[in-house]
C-alpha cells in the first residue's frame, strides 16, 4: 500500500486527532494511521478521573460555578512548582494559554455524542476515558476529509539527508506493507512503561520516542515515571485503576482507607500532608513517598504492594458509600462493572471483610522527545505532540495529561501545517528509500528467546531499579543486567512464524527494541541524578538539590549509540531557585516557592 500526502499523523488518539484535525482546517490533506482503532486505543480511553482549565476562562465559556480566582497565572505557578522548576517554561506558556478552548470544543463534541461531563469548580469536569474516545471521534466526524488507516503498527520513519518524508508499517490483521510520503509528520505515539505493572494499557512501548531518535531528534526527562495507585489482585482486574477512584471518591465522602503494609501495619501520611496535597494531583507522588518506601524497605504485601483497608469502618457505613460510588459511576459504566470488567466481587469484598490489595503501577512517563512550543522537534519535517513529548511536566506530572494531548496535538497539526505549506517538494525519487519494514526480522535462529519472552524479562529488569523508589546499587545491577541482556538474550531472540498476519512476536519485537532504548536511557539518567526530585525518588539521596541537579537529561544521536548532556530548564517567568530541601516533601512546605496556591485547585 502507498500513500502520499501532506500531512502523516502516527497516532489515533487524543493528540493523533487533535494534530489530524488542526492540520485538515489549515487546507493540508491528512492521512491518520491508528495502531489500534480510532477512539478505542491509547492512555486516554482509559483515563478515569478530571480535566481542567483555568476557573476564570472556565466562567467565560458559561459555567457560573467556574472560580475565577483561580487564572492562568496560578495554572502557571501550579505546573511549574509542581514539576520541581524542572518545566520548559515556553511549553507551559504554550499550554495555559491554548488549552481553555480546545478543551472546551472537546467537551461539547463529546455531549454532542451523548456522554456525560460533570462540572465541578474551580474550572474541573469529571468523565471517563470511553467518554473521551466517543467525544474524540464525534470531533473527527466533522471532517471527512482525512483519510484513517486503522490497524497499522508505523515501524519506522523514513529521511532524505536529514529531512523526515514519510514512514513505513505494515498493517496488522493483514500484513500487507504500508508506505507512506509525506511533506510533514506528527508523531502522537504515547509514552513508554517498562514496568510489570502498569495502570492504564500495557502497549505504551516508546515506539514514537525510538522512532524519533532514530530519525535524529533528542530525548529528555527520562528518568521521571509516575505511578500511583493500582490493583493488584483478583487477577482479573490486575492493572485497573479502580483503587484510586475508591481512595478518592469515598474518601471525600467520609471513608478514606487505612493503609497497611503486609505485617499490617498501618502507614500513616502526616497529617499536614494530607492536608496540603489533598484533593490535588500531588496525592499521587506522596502515596509513592510513603507508600513506595514501605514496599521498598521490604514491609510490602505479598504481591509486593499494600492493603487499603476499609474494617474499620462499619458495614452499613460501607454499603452506603459503596452504594453511592457504584450510583455515581453508573452515569459511564453499566452497573456493577468498570471499563467492561465486573468488579461486583470487589464490592462484595470491601462490604465483608474490608481489605483491597493494591500496588504502584506505572500510568506515565514524563520523558519524550525534545521539543519547543511549536511541537517542533528540530528535525526538519518532524512534529510530536502528547505523553511522546518532554517539557510540561518537569520532575512531577501534577497536570492534565489529557489536557496536554490536546492542545499539544492541536499547536502540532498547525505547526506541521504551516511547514507543509512552505517547505520545499517532496525530493524526486523519494520511493526508493522506503525499505520493507519486515525485512530485517530475526527469524529462523535456534535456541532463542520469543520477543514476547522477552519483553517480560525487561519488564522484570526495570521492575528491579527503575521503579517507584530507587537507590544507586540497584540502578547499576539493572544497568548491568540490560546490557547483558542486549548482548545476550537480545541477539539471539526468535521470531518463529515470519507470517505477519496478527502475529504477537513481531508486533512484541518492534515494541522491544523501542522500550530497551527508552529504559537504557531511563536508567542512566537516573544513575546520573544523585538527589530527590518529583518522581524521582532515590532513597541514598533524598534531598532535592537545586545547585547541583536542576537540569534536564537530554539524549542527543551519537553514532550508534547517544550523547547524555545536561542542560538548564527554559525561563520564561520564574527564575531557578538555588539551594536544597531536605526531601521531596519538604520541597513543598517550603515557603519560598508560595506552594500554598495550588490549594485553589
Amino acid at each position: 500500500m502507498n500513500r502520499q500526502t501532506d500531512i502523516l499523523v502516527i497516532g489515533g488518539s487524543g493528540a493523533g486527532i487533535s494534530a489530524a484535525i488542526s492540520a485538515a482546517e489549515r487546507g493540508q490533506s491528512v492521512l491518520l494511521v491508528s495502531k489500534g482503532r480510532l477512539g478505542k486505543n491509547g492512555n486516554a480511553i482509559m483515563a478515569g478521573g478530571s480535566f481542567s482549565i483555568d476557573g476564570k476562562s472556565a466562567k467565560a465559556f458559561g459555567y457560573e460555578q467556574a472560580d475565577e480566582r483561580v487564572t492562568k497565572d496560578v495554572v502557571f505557578d501550579n505546573l511549574v512548582k509542581e514539576g520541581y522548576f524542572l518545566n520548559d517554561q515556553g511549553i507551559v506558556q504554550q499550554f495555559v494559554e491554548e488549552s481553555p478552548k480546545v478543551v472546551y470544543d472537546l467537551v461539547r463534541f463529546g455531549e454532542k455524542a451523548g456522554q456525560k461531563f460533570a462540572f465541578l469548580p474551580p474550572g474541573k469536569w469529571f468523565s471517563v476515558g470511553r467518554s473521551w474516545g466517543a467525544a474524540l471521534k464525534e470531533s473527527i466526524k466533522a471532517h471527512p476529509e482525512i483519510e484513517i488507516l486503522e490497524d497499522c503498527n508505523v515501524t519506522e520513519l523514513v529521511r532524505s539527508g536529514d529531512r523526515v518524508v514519510g514512514a513505513v508499517g505494515y498493517c496488522v490483521y493483514t500484513g500487507e506493507r504500508v508506505r507512506v510520503q509525506a511533506r510533514a509528520v506528527v508523531l502522537a505515539t504515547g509514552g513508554y512503561q517498562p514496568f510489570s505493572l502498569k495502570n492504564t494499557v500495557t502497549d505504551m512501548t516508546g515506539d514514537g520516542l525510538g522512532m524519533a531518535f532514530r530519525a535524529g531528534a533528542s530525548l529528555a526527562d527520562m528518568e521521571f515515571m509516575l505511578c500511583f495507585p493500582t490493583a493488584l489482585s483478583p487477577r482479573a482486574v490486575r492493572g485497573s485503576i479502580y483503587p484510586y477512584l475508591f481512595q478518592v471518591l469515598m474518601g471525600k465522602w467520609g471513608m478514606p482507607p487505612v493503609v497497611r503494609d503486609g505485617q499490617w501495619r498501618e502507614i500513616q501520611l502526616p497529617q499536614e500532608v494530607y492536608e496540603l496535597v489533598r484533593g490535588s494531583k500531588m496525592e499521587k507522588l506522596t502515596s509513592c513517598y510513603y507508600w513506595g518506601r514501605a514496599i521498598f524497605d521490604g514491609r510490602g504485601s505479598e504481591g509486593g504492594g499494600v492493603y487499603f483497608d476499609y474494617s474499620g469502618y462499619p458495614e452499613k457505613t460501607r454499603t452506603e458509600i459503596l452504594e453511592r460510588y457504584i450510583q455515581y459511576m453508573s452515569a459511564w459504566h453499566r452497573k456493577g462493572f468498570y471499563m467492561g470488567d465486573d468488579i461486583s466481587g470487589i464490592y462484595k469484598k470491601i462490604r465483608e471483610d474490608g481489605a483491597l490489595e493494591v500496588g504502584l503501577g506505572c500510568e506515565y512517563s514524563n520523558g519524550g522527545i525534545l521539543v519547543d512550543e511549536r511541537m517542533d522537534t528540530g528535525v526538519p519535517g518532524l512534529f510530536a505532540a502528547g505523553e511522546v513529548t518532554s517539557g510540561l511536566f518537569g520532575a512531577m506530572r501534577a497536570g492534565d495529561g489529557l489536557v496536554e494531548m490536546l492542545v499539544q496535538g492541536s499547536r502540532a497539526g498547525r505547526s506541521a501545517a504551516e511547514y507543509a505549506k512552505d517547505c520545499a517538494p517532496l525530493p524526486e525519487r523519494c520511493g526508493r528509500l522506503f525499505e520493507d519494514p519486515l525485512r530485517r526480522l530475526p527469524a529462523g535462529k535456534r535456541g532463542g528467546l520469543s520477543p514476547i519472552q522477552g519483553m517480560r524479562l525487561m519488564e522484570r529488569i526495570a521492575d528491579y531499579g527503575f521503579n517507584f523508589v530507587r537507590s544507586g546499587d540497584q540502578i547499576r545491577k539493572s544497568l548491568e543486567d540490560l546490557e547483558r541482556f542486549e548482548r545476550e538474550v537480545v541477539l539471539e531472540l526468535t521470531i518463529t512464524d515470519p507470517n505477519p498476519v496478527y502475529n504477537l512476536e513481531i508486533l512484541s519485537w518492534f515494541s522491544l527494541k523501542n522500550l530497551l532504548l527508552c529504559l537504557k536511557m531511563g536508567l542512566r539518567a537516573a544513575e546520573r541524578r544523585e538527589e530527590s526530585r518529583g518522581s524521582h525518588i532515590r532513597v541514598d539521596f533524598p534531598q532535592v538539590d537545586h545547585d547541583k541537579f536542576l537540569f534536564r537529561t537530554v539524549f542527543r544521536p551519537q553514532g550508534e549509540g547517544f550523547q547524555m548532556e545536561a542542560v538548564r530548564p527554559r525561563v520564561v517567568r520564574f527564575a531557578l531557585p538555588e539551594g536544597k530541601d531536605d526531601t521531596i516533601i519538604s520541597y513543598l512546605f517550603n515557603e519560598r516557592y508560595n506552594y500554598l496556591r495550588p490549594k485553589m485547585r
